[in-house]
């Protein structure tokens, strides 16, 4: 009572008179007012002390569900709904307060409530969410971020308007919490804006924020059927941050199952000893964070939801390994083992039970807790909405079926006690690291033939039927599965350590990597059988073979101490021309995104030894389409041909012209800007420009453009333009005129019916065959934007300007300019049109013979007519040496280019100058347009059901072809061996393919014992082989000296009959 007093306030006697001095009055609050720091506390101790004075059956359920001024009633039976109404109504009359208000997304229960205390027929605010009683929904308002460039506080200010109480939409928060903190490491004010440096990236977060809401519903399942429900929490966690994502995984009385994300949160890790936080502790901490939740849910839904079980995934073995192991911790570490096993002890002590699975970062939706993700990929993506809303896949399949549990009891691999043993103490306070078994030094031959396995070896994995090593697994673990099946009906046993252990890997997912392996382990051993089969092979002694206990043969080397992976210290040996050999670098290629020869070798090198493996990594590389659509070269231009004769021979002017045009400009209109364009009309002898104005690019506008021309020009015979709409649609229009008034009028146009305009388009999108006049273009423009903005003058105004342009162009210089004064005159395209300027300089050379019977008049013209046709001439001669002759060279761009030659039928890449070169379309060429000296130009290519043509520097090859060059070198070479008798029957068949892959490069074997191989005479597989390798070399010895042997890459080699070393690889696969 005595604290009454805080509640006092002055107010105004007399409003009307306002604040002077006498009109103040003080009062005090007689109830608990709303609004103050304390008053959240007051009500809540009032309610309850009003349940203690006044007790009933409804108290406990309020007590539960009381949060502030709200109250949450749940069930899932609807008849218990009124009762509910009317005991908390009753209740609250005697607390002296009136409840009112009351929603349900029952329409039953809904209309036996008093519309007095019934909320508004529409979304209501609850626990700060829009609650839809109609629909069952939940609405959460996401606010807009803050324009411009924010302050610390505006965005600390956003992120707090977030407001999400359930962690449903944490991910969209992270890189929005991840960017504070790194502000709080600047020195920025908490009212400055942030820095300039960082405005960029809080532009990139500002984008992932374009959805205003994020609408859910309400109730987990609309089934309450079920008979078991278990709570699966996935925790994750990164080098900045980690977080949690819970789930409700209910099984129903019909065997059907469904799953619905409860609640998730997403924390970053602290900045103040960050760095010392490695992530696998991070890992710790998130997995820990979950055991929190888990033990919270519990609390809070113990009376909707009765859990069997509590699953826990993480996607680190290292703290899944903490977890179970009896070793002494480090004291960080340590402290969280210790409680998380408290958490799950008080799980276990309520009847829970628990278990800790290790599951893919990709089946992981609590990594989007630490990556973020933005509005429209979180909410409508099909992939990471499905993943984060119902969880992975494999929670609808029975527990079986999922990552196998991690116990006590669970044995740790080697690798990783390592990893562990950082956080391991030993008795003296030292890191515990133990050493691995190494590979077991068998030595064997490059072949895992047996004593029992055929001289002819038949191979039954289908090496030819794909180029893929995925497929290729799937399809020999099928083959696998079958005969695992046939043996458990028929009650065989095998004895093989393939199948031994490909049977011994468990079922589903969890024994999936095993069989994987098993399946990879067997066809690198099958294809040592086949390639021993087919010829004489050995490791040669430099690789130091081992055999381990699969049976592959590894490199031996000497990094046996280091802390590599096993498989990097004893790579696999692969036999290079092998087709198995190819897939495998063809598969790491696509998996590492496409990389260059080195690194493809380097990434190979990880895990396999291949000799001369550079070789095979070049040829995936090159033959690679998508390597080829990015780094691919166009097919080789040819050299320019020699000009036309519309180009180099004399005729009028304007007879031979090419069109081109451009724009839009912007001039002055009479009711604001306007946009017009400029036709432009090049002689392509004399170099004379003619340039019409036209108001759009249409064809109509086109068509009188060029009867303007034709009026003031004349008709050309020969039209050169680009392939531009309106220029195809009017040449049709020309032409087809021409011969319509032939039909009409026979003795006006006669001559244009047999002399119709000769329109000649250029390949599309190759505007280098239209520098004629591009170049033109170019000049005009420099002048044009050189007078000023174009927006400033009216039409009549531009078209003025143009025109004084034209002159200007017109009277530029063709030839060089003369730098004495014998050089004679320049030659300029106008004078060409208008000789007479020139005439009032000419002078009459004097051997004019006029007749004396000529009047004066007559003598004069004549006199004129002849100084003009003496000017003319001159001007041509001047024209051919000064002006022609400067054309007889030109300048390509030297430009990387493939050696193939374009032919019908092959597969292209279309280059598109505005897309990105990944995004280029493929197409096929149908044809090819040779010109007079047989040189391909242009093709046309077929694409999206349409044909066009294009250029052939435009086009890029993606089909290989062989190389003719070493084609013709290796048949040289067989031609200066000496044909090899025949073999005996078998031999032959041996052979054969061998015969047909003869290459390019020939490396002799040098007879050096140094250069010989290790043959192991006491091991089981060369006494199997003895027999086959006696028969060899008695046919050779029976064989002419001049005998061509044939040694590692199928090539022939004159050796004088000798016998090849051991050391020697026979191809064995089909180039």
């Amino acid at each position: 009572m005595e604290d009454r007093d805080y509640t006092r306030f002055v107010w105004l006697k007399d409003w009307k008179k306002g604040a002077v001095q006498g009109n103040f009055v003080t009062y005090r609050f007689k109830r608990i007012p709303f609004g103050m720091a304390c008053s959240p506390f007051l009500l809540a101790a009032s309610i309850l002390t009003y349940m203690e004075r006044y007790p009933a059956e409804i108290n406990k359920k309020i007590e539960e569900n009381l949060y502030v001024d709200n109250l949450l009633f749940l069930t899932n039976k609807e008849e218990e709904l009124p009762g509910l109404y009317e005991e908390s109504k009753k209740a609250a009359v005697q607390w002296g307060m009136n409840l009112r208000e009351y929603q349900t997304n029952s329409e039953k229960t809904r209309d036996k409530i008093p519309i007095e205390d019934r909320a508004p027929d529409k979304p209501n605010k609850m626990l700060g969410m829009l609650f839809d009683a109609k629909n069952d929904t939940l609405t959460l308002n996401i606010p807009s971020p803050p324009e411009g460039v924010p302050s610390k506080r505006e965005l600390q200010s956003f992120l707090a308007r977030i407001y999400d109480p359930l962690g449903v939409v944490s991910p969209i928060t992270v890189r929005l919490k991840l960017f504070i903190q790194s502000l709080w490491k600047t020195n920025t004010g908490w009212k400055e804006k942030i820095p300039k440096g960082t405005v960029k990236i809080w532009e990139a977060i500002k984008k992932e924020y374009q959805d205003t809401q994020y609408i859910m519903k309400r109730q987990l399942t609309e089934r309450y059927d079920f008979e078991k429900a278990k709570l699966i929490i996935f925790s994750d966690a990164s080098k900045s941050s980690f977080g949690v994502a819970a789930y409700v995984r209910y099984e129903y009385t019909d065997g059907s199952v469904s799953t619905k994300l409860l609640m998730s949160k997403s924390r970053v890790k602290p900045l103040k000893n960050g760095e010392r936080l490695t992530v696998p502790k991070t890992e710790l901490l998130a997995l820990a964070m979950a055991t929190n939740v888990a033990v919270y849910l519990q609390k809070e839904l113990h009376n909707s939801i009765q859990f069997e079980s509590v699953e826990f995934f993480s996607d680190s073995m290292i703290a899944l390994g903490w977890t179970v192991t009896t070793k002494k911790l480090k004291t960080f570490v340590n402290n969280r083992v210790r409680a998380l096993k408290a958490n799950c002890k008080l799980l276990e002590d309520q009847g829970i039970e628990i278990s800790f699975h290790h599951v893919e970062t990709t089946q992981n939706p609590s990594d989007y807790t630490t990556r973020g993700q933005s509005t429209s990929d979180l909410f409508r993506d099909p992939i990471v909405s499905v993943l984060w809303s119902g969880g992975p896949a494999f929670l609808m399949l029975p527990t079986k079926d999922w990552p196998q549990s991690w116990t006590e009891s669970t044995k740790i691999p080697k690798w990783l006690e390592r990893a562990m043993a950082e956080e391991i103490v030993g008795k003296e306070g030292k890191l515990v690291y133990e050493e691995t078994d190494g590979v077991e030094e068998y030595v064997a031959q490059l072949t895992t033939a047996s004593a029992e396995d055929p001289k002819e070896y038949h191979s039954i994995v289908p090496y030819e039927s794909t180029n893929s090593l995925s497929r290729l697994t799937r399809i020999m673990g099928t083959v696998m599965k079958a005969v695992q099946r046939f043996a458990a009906k028929t009650g065989r046993k095998f004895q093989g350590r393939t199948m031994k252990a490909y049977c011994a890997a468990k079922t589903g997912i969890e024994g999936y990597e095993k069989r994987r392996k098993t399946v990879l382990y067997y066809m690198i051993a099958d294809h040592y059988k086949e390639t021993a089969a087919r010829a004489e092979y050995r490791v040669p002694a430099d690789l130091n073979p081992k055999q381990d206990q699969f049976g592959l043969i590894r490199k031996g080397t000497r990094l046996e101490k280091s802390e590599l992976a096993e498989d990097t210290k004893y790579p696999i040996i692969l036999v290079r021309d092998h087709k198995l050999t190819e897939m495998i670098v063809r598969q790491t290629h696509v998996h590492n995104r496409h990389i260059g020869t080195e690194h493809l070798l380097a990434e190979c090198r990880r895990q396999y030894w291949i000799p001369q493996g550079r070789q095979i990594a070049r040829k995936i590389v090159h033959s690679c389409v998508t390597c080829r659509k990015l780094r691919g070269r166009p097919f080789k231009y040819p050299n320019i041909p020699p000009l036309p004769s519309t180009r180099v021979r004399r005729s009028g002017p304007f007879q031979n012209v090419g069109l081109d045009g451009f724009g839009p400009l912007i001039y002055k209109g009479l009711t604001g800007e306007r946009k017009c364009w400029v036709l432009i009309c090049t002689c392509l002898i004399t170099r004379n420009v003619h340039l019409e104005l036209i108001s759009d690019n249409g064809t109509t506008e086109f068509v009188l453009a060029m009867r303007r021309y034709f009026a003031r020009r004349g008709t050309p015979r020969t039209v050169v333009l680009d392939n531009a709409k309106s220029f195809v649609l009017g040449s049709k229009i020309f032409n087809n005129d021409i011969r319509k008034w032939a039909e009409e009028g026979e003795a006006f146009t006669n001559f244009l019916d047999q002399h119709p305009i000769e329109w000649n388009f250029i390949t599309p999108l190759s505007p280098w065959k239209g520098g004629v006049y591009e170049r033109i273009i170019g000049i005009v423009k420099k002048l044009l934007y050189a007078s000023g903005d174009t927006a400033q003058f009216n039409y009549v105004q531009l078209f003025t300007i143009l025109t004084e342009i034209e002159g200007i162009v017109n009277s530029r210089p063709i030839s060089h300019n003369p730098e004495g004064p014998n050089d004679g005159d320049v030659i300029r395209p106008v004078d060409f049109i208008n000789p007479e300027v020139k005439l009032g300089v000419l002078h009459d050379p004097g051997n004019q013979e006029l007749d004396e019977e000529m009047g004066t008049t007559e003598k004069e013209t004549r006199l004129h007519l002849s100084n003009l046709n003496k000017h003319m001439n001159h001007l041509w001669l001047q024209w051919e040496t000064m002006y022609l002759t400067q054309l007889k060279e030109s300048q390509m761009k030297r430009k990387h280019y493939t050696n193939t030659t374009p032919k019908v039928g092959q597969v292209v890449l279309m280059e598109e100058r505005l897309r990105s070169k990944h995004k280029w379309q493929l197409a096929k060429i149908t044809a090819i347009h040779p010109n007079a000296q047989g040189q391909i130009r242009t093709v046309t290519v077929k694409y999206g059901g349409m044909e066009v043509l294009r250029s052939v520097n435009q086009l890029i090859p993606l089909e290989l072809e062989e190389d003719s060059t070493a084609t013709e070198k290796a048949e040289q070479k067989t031609e200066n061996t000496t044909e090899p008798e025949p073999l005996d029957t078998t031999e032959s068949q041996e052979r054969t393919e061998l015969f047909k892959q003869i290459q390019e490069r020939i490396r002799k074997r040098l007879d050096r014992r140094a250069k010989q191989g290790v043959t192991y005479h006491d091991c089981d597989v060369a006494k199997t082989l003895d027999p086959v390798l006696q028969r060899k070399k008695e046919n050779k010895e029976s064989r002419e000296p001049s005998r061509t042997n044939y040694l590692t890459k199928g090539t022939p080699n004159t050796n004088d009959g000798k016998k090849s070393g051991p050391g020697s690889v026979a191809n064995s696969s089909d180039k």
